[in-house]
């Protein structure tokens, strides 16, 4: 059964396979666990931002930056949705289904002047990077870094559509 709690300020999404903890204040992911091995999967995103929005002035919006946020839980849905109203009025889905499955999906209303260029969601999620073994990039040839490379605090960016071909990366850990 897929399960939601608010405590301490998270809001914890939970089914046999993982539990999630949003930030209950702007909808930031604070963690994802692995509930059968407890092993830490993502720390959160970056600064706590769920989403990053450039536009075509080079300015940028975020979750953070919203002019308000709220949240609905659905229980016969056992969907988690979050509302940020701004110049961007964004909708985030998340969705647990009793396969072992976690899903974020973003709608987005762009109800100001400037274009967006690039929409960036989950916004840059933390690994425990000590725990990846290898990753793949959607690139052709095909690009697959080692431990090393995660290790060493090294980090990745590039355009998609462009020099990536998919928007995900593909990681394993130990």
């Amino acid at each position: 059964p897929v399960k939601f709690a608010e405590k301490d300020g998270l809001l914890l999404v939970s089914n046999e396979y993982y539990e999630a903890a949003f930030d209950a204040s702007h909808g930031a992911l604070m963690y994802l666990k692995d509930r059968k091995t407890g092993e830490t999967l993502s720390t959160g995103n970056r600064d706590h931002h769920l989403w990053w929005a450039i536009l075509d002035d080079q300015s940028s919006l975020n979750s953070r930056a919203s002019r308000s946020f709220s949240y609905e839980w659905h229980p016969s849905s056992k969907e988690l949705t979050f509302h940020y109203d701004g110049p961007l009025k964004v909708d985030v889905t998340a969705v647990f289904s009793k396969e072992n499955r976690f899903t974020l999906q973003a709608k987005i209303h762009n109800a100001s002047e400037k274009t967006v260029e690039s929409f960036r969601f989950p916004y840059e999620l933390n690994l425990p990077t000590d725990q990846i073994r290898d990753a793949l990039l959607p690139m052709l040839p095909g690009v697959k870094l080692n431990d090393r490379f995660f290790k060493d605090q090294n980090s990745f960016e590039d355009q998609y559509p462009g020099v990536l071909f998919a928007s995900y990366v593909a990681i394993r850990t130990a």
